[in-house]
């Protein structure tokens, strides 16, 4: 005898226990459904002592623990649909989790499809976190099931959820599901200007996730505002910027001088050479704007070691090389000197109009940063200006260069140093044995 049979002979006895719960709760009904055994599914439901209803510990239904199923059990969903008692919008104790929306969630298509052409199904019913069976489509990509959704006449496309107020094309868009988005646009009441809980609409939350896909797609929707701002007044491209997304669409934005300014700052602190070329070549920014440090866009060239951005703003725009911060009070080769940048230094020191002598507020110059973190590259280009002061002491401690490169042990600059003719020898008794070894090697320029 089958299985099956046999579940029909216990079914025949008038005093079983149809609904009887194991210690999680499980009914014989929803053991069978989850195993995918249609016939004694069948045999089940056709016994009217069945509960189709019937809830385990944790408050779910066998309907949705079928429709959460991967992959989904679309014959067993329909048996169970099929029944005249059933609640098909029976949801979670906990979670408030509808069928609707665990099939949705878990991308069954024939169960969402077979759960939307139920009568009774409530096709905006919603989690205890306010999201709705559209929504999980738009955060799990579930292209096909969204377009389904969307086809039924009581399907709200605008439902936000409860925590961030964010609907499914803010979901879509932050996530970069082209698919579920281009669904959802060709909605005419689609709302493509929602703002959520922090004043973020769709197109500034691709903005900030940099889904540069995703951005194409809503600047090609009319509906969509390009100049919307959050809640605290900033600017999608000034939120991109910030994020370190390196935009390489520039559309023509409302944007204002401050935020132009910001713009021009951080693409040249993320070496976006192209939008730095078009604000200034549409003379939209100053080449000497200088963020809340008082740096300009050369100096956070030269010290993020941006060499080919440096050798534009200094040789092509005429960007002052001169120019020092507000704090350290250090130039753009200061800046190179301190953090290595040999290429940006390169490019400084092959300017004229560079002072290599520059004091900053510590009262170094570039070659004592040089010196005292062994940025050897940085030395030698430093070396190779005929009017750089070499024996040059700082201004407080009385300290050049060549002595802080022997305190700091820093042998190849102290090398390089000494391959000038003019560099004064008197400290070389500082020098370490090790040191003295390695110098001692060099032959002097005549």
């Amino acid at each position: 005898m089958s299985k099956s049979g046999i579940v029909r002979a216990f079914l025949r006895h008038p005093s079983l226990d149809v609904n009887w719960q194991d210690r999680k709760g499980n009914t014989a009904l929803m053991l069978a459904a989850v195993d995918n055994r249609s016939e004694i599914v069948a045999a089940l439901l056709a016994d009217p002592r069945t509960d189709v209803n019937a809830v385990t510990t944790k408050g779910r239904t066998v309907l949705l623990d079928v429709a959460g199923i991967s992959p989904g059990l679309p014959n067993v969903v329909r048996q169970l649909l099929a029944h005249p008692k059933i609640d098909v919008n029976a949801a979670s104790r906990r979670s408030r989790e509808s069928p609707l929306i665990a099939a949705t969630a878990a991308g069954n298509v024939d169960v969402a499809e077979a759960l939307l052409n139920h009568t009774g199904i409530s096709v905006n019913q919603r989690s205890r976190s306010g999201r709705s069976a559209l929504w999980y489509a738009a955060l799990r990509n579930r292209v096909a099931v969204a377009k389904m959704l969307l086809r039924h006449p009581a399907t709200n496309v605008n439902a936000a959820d409860k925590l961030e107020k964010r609907t499914p094309l803010n979901v879509a868009a932050s996530r970069g599901h082209l698919g579920v988005m281009k669904a959802l646009l060709a909605v005419s009441n689609v709302d493509v200007n929602h703002a959520d809980k922090f004043g973020s609409t769709p197109f500034s939350n691709a903005v900030r996730r940099g889904r540069a896909s995703a951005v194409r797609l809503l600047l090609n929707d009319g509906r969509v505002d390009v100049n919307s701002r959050d809640r605290r007044g900033t600017h999608a491209v000034i939120v991109a910027a910030r994020s370190g997304w390196r935009l390489d669409i520039l559309a023509d934005f409302n944007l204002t001088n401050k935020e132009l300014q910001t713009l021009f700052l951080r693409s040249a602190y993320l070496n976006q050479t192209r939008i730095v070329e078009s604000l200034l070549d549409a003379a939209k920014v100053s080449i000497e704007a200088r963020n809340s440090r008082g740096q300009t866009a050369l100096i956070i060239a030269a010290s993020k070691g941006h060499t080919a951005l440096v050798d534009t703003l200094a040789n092509r725009y005429n960007a002052s090389v001169k120019a020092a911060d507000k704090y350290r009070r250090a130039t753009a080769l200061h800046y190179a000197a301190i953090r290595g940048r040999t290429g940006a230094a390169r490019v400084l020191v092959a300017i004229n109009g560079t002072d290599v002598n520059a004091v900053d507020g510590r009262g170094w110059r570039p070659l004592h940063h040089a010196a005292y973190s062994g940025r050897v590259g940085v030395a030698r280009a430093l070396l190779s200006r005929p009017d750089l002061d070499v024996n040059a002491a700082d201004t407080k401690s009385d300290l050049s260069a060549l002595l802080l490169a022997v305190k700091r042990r820093r042998v190849g600059v102290v090398q390089a140093m000494l391959m000038r003719k003019d560099t004064s020898e008197g400290s070389e008794f500082l020098l370490s044995r090790r040191l003295q070894r390695a110098v001692v090697r060099r032959k002097r320029v005549p």
